[in-house]
């Protein structure tokens, strides 16, 4: 698995990451997509995911969403 993340905005002990990622077989990229996670600050200073939407940023977006309603 490979992963990019591309951003993390930290808040505090709560932190959100969006990052993309991709799994590989034999040189096939075999799943892809984009993740949102989010994380807590624990008091031994670890992060630990307390939110992990693998397809949180690869589903449509609302507008698009409607739009092909709008058009079906």
């Amino acid at each position: 698995m490979e992963t990019k993340v591309n951003f993390c905005a930290v808040n505090g002990d709560i932190a959100v990451l969006r990052a993309d990622y991709q799994i590989c077989h034999e040189g096939e990229v075999i799943i892809a997509g984009s993740a949102v996670e989010v994380a807590r600050r624990q008091p031994d200073g670890r992060w630990l995911y307390i939110i992990d939407n693998a397809t949180g940023a690869s589903a449509p977006s609302a507008w698009e969403s409607e739009a092909k309603k709008a058009n079906s």
